[in-house]
């Protein structure tokens, strides 16, 4: 293979990679928007609850028969925030895989002489 060709194939895996990666970070902030909106949606109710709480004291009712729907409605958010975040761990452990995979490194470079003594320093830029 020659150098052009080499470049080629790295420049396609690259493109590879980062369209995979691509993918991989939409599904993971699509979750962990869901998870999010589940939280927002908890923290209501939290602030409902609270209010029937008031409420139902004011009226010297029984709180929890006030309230009871909320709560189940809040064990079911939380339900599946878990599995969200399941899911969230399983597409995470897809991403390791990344560009530093792909070998970029030219064999015939090892054999390479450069002479340190050719080269001049860089003047700094001021």
């Amino acid at each position: 293979m020659d150098f052009l060709d080499k470049v080629k194939e790295v420049a396609s895996n690259v493109a590879e990679v980062s369209v995979r990666k691509g993918k991989e970070l939409h599904e993971i902030t699509k979750i962990k928007l869901e998870i999010a909106d589940k939280q927002n949606k908890v923290k209501a109710l939290y602030k409902e609850i609270g209010y029937e709480a008031y409420k139902a004291h004011k009226a010297q009712v029984d709180i929890i028969e006030s309230i009871k729907d909320k709560i189940a409605e809040i064990d079911a958010f939380e339900d599946e925030i878990a599995i969200l975040r399941k899911n969230l761990d399983e597409v995470g452990k897809t991403v390791n895989v990344g560009v530093e995979d792909i070998p970029v490194a030219d064999e015939d470079a090892e054999e390479a002489d450069f002479d340190e003594a050719e080269t001049e320093p860089l003047d700094p830029i001021e």
